[in-house]
């Protein structure tokens, strides 16, 4: 699951910080961007969710919990065992979108709770597949991956995005589809 915050989170984990002190850091970020700091719980949760996710490195130092961005690649392996995990979450998505389930009310104003659940599973491994591309993308620039190897796994990941996406629009509208992603996706580019 990605985050408003992961952005904030990731750019102020070039080194090692502590939770508490990334957390300072972003609110302050916030509050100069938006006049808000931004949601301690929220921001934890975050840390966290990039820390399971392989984004973040984790270290416990005394009672401190640190992170630091991960700026090492993925082996082939390590590679092969995420894109294996996105396909196995991406299986039971279609299965879903496949099975007569509504996912819009009759008039095709509205989605139902099922259909909301669906589409936010879907933005949310939609959302990680492009933290990823943007992951190895940063690490092509600082050549720890080939600039081959970066795109090779970005067209995976590619094809992986559209393969639900393609899936829903021939099923249903493709005006509401794309309203509803257009409406709900989150900017997920961020500065390292």
């Amino acid at each position: 699951m990605t985050s408003k915050y992961d952005s904030e989170i990731m750019n102020n984990c070039g080194e090692w910080a502590s939770a508490s002190e990334i957390v300072r850091r972003v609110q302050a970020y916030n509050k100069g961007i938006s006049g808000k700091r931004g949601d301690r719980k929220s921001i934890l949760d975050a840390i966290r969710n990039l820390a399971d996710d392989d984004c973040l490195e984790y270290r416990e130092v005394k009672n401190k919990h640190e992170y630091m961005r991960n700026d090492k690649a993925d082996s082939e392996l390590k590679f092969s065992s995420i894109m294996k995990g996105f396909e196995d979450i991406q299986k039971m998505q279609l299965d879903e979108i496949n099975t007569e389930k509504i996912i819009f009310l009759p008039d095709h104003t509205r989605l139902t709770i099922d259909g909301e659940m669906l589409l936010d599973s879907i933005q949310d491994e939609m959302e990680r597949a492009y933290t990823l591309m943007v992951r190895m993308n940063y690490q092509a620039q600082l050549n720890v991956i080939t600039k081959r190897s970066a795109n090779e796994r970005s067209k995976k990941l590619q094809e992986h995005i559209d393969k639900p996406m393609k899936t829903l629009t021939r099923k249903y509208p493709a005006n509401m589809i794309k309203e509803y992603f257009q409406n709900h996706v989150k900017n997920l580019q961020f500065k390292i």
